[in-house]
């Protein structure tokens, strides 16, 4: 009977494991796939938009990508470029399909990782919306490491936050016909 107690034993252990992994990952709220993204905040999602390397990147969005080549060829910059326009305009109009009947004017792009794209998508949406007609105006809240000026090469003497400190008025601070197709006000 002594191998049968093992035995049952060892069993017993697996299916406590089990059950243990089990409810570990059921009560992580981590989001792990891309179909978890509504599930905890009840969030549409609005689109997905490729990782890319800095070389393959529109210089509009801090990137490195080279103009198209001279012999008329379509280079990988280029074909990584269109990619990720259409997937920003995917984003952009299911975007404008849920806030198509609503008031809500303002749309915040946030993470809370560094470094993970959201000047660029803002960037992007920006230019996308524009293109559209609509107006628009990109904020750049991130008073501590800003870097939006830089990216559209504009000016950032007066900013946002002259603005909140009540130093300039905000007909100052927003920027307009910068060669760009929306206003701007940076974070100064």
């Amino acid at each position: 009977q002594r191998i049968l107690f093992t035995l049952l034993a060892g069993v017993g252990g697996a299916m406590c494991g089990l059950a243990v992994g089990f409810l570990k990952v059921h009560s992580d709220p981590k989001v792990r796939e891309m179909n978890q993204i509504q599930q905890p905040g009840k969030a549409p999602f609005l689109g997905q938009v490729p990782m890319l390397n800095a070389r393959l990147l529109p210089t509009i969005i801090g990137g490195k990508a080279l103009p198209q080549s001279k012999s008329g060829k379509s280079t990988q910059a280029d074909r990584a470029a269109a990619d990720l326009m259409e997937r920003m305009r995917m984003v952009r109009t299911t975007l404008l399909e849920r806030v198509g009947d609503s008031d809500e004017k303002v749309l915040l792009v946030t993470s809370s990782l560094p470094q993970s794209g959201k000047s660029s998508v803002a960037v992007l949406l920006s230019y996308s919306l524009a293109s559209l007609g609509k107006k628009v105006l990109l904020v750049e809240a991130d008073l501590r490491k800003p870097s939006l000026s830089a990216r559209l090469g504009v000016s950032w003497e007066q900013g946002l936050a002259r603005l909140l400190q009540g130093r300039v008025s905000h007909e100052d601070v927003i920027l307009r016909n910068e060669g760009l197709p929306f206003d701007t006000i940076v974070a100064g």
